[in-house]
């Protein structure tokens, strides 16, 4: 089964795993606004993972699963 999550090098994840890429939409623009707020930008990607704890236990330099394809980025996230 598919999951998703967001991360990126810096602020690291968000330690969700979502089922669905719709639900990863709302974890990544909530951070994005979060980001905005406080007058930064956001790092994160969303990302593909197999497994739920994968949103949680990741080499730290690389990330969990792999970054969806671009076409999935600005089709969804409109980034």
């Amino acid at each position: 089964m598919k999951l998703y999550t967001t991360w990126g090098s810096f602020r690291q994840g968000c330690s969700h795993a979502r089922r669905s890429v719709k639900a990863g939409k709302k974890c990544i623009q909530a951070d994005h606004r979060s980001c905005r707020w406080h007058g930064v930008c956001s790092d994160r990607f969303r990302r593909v993972i197999s497994q739920a704890d994968e949103a949680t236990e990741y080499h730290t330099n690389r990330g969990p699963g792999e970054v969806l394809p671009v076409s999935v980025h600005t089709s969804y996230f409109g980034r």
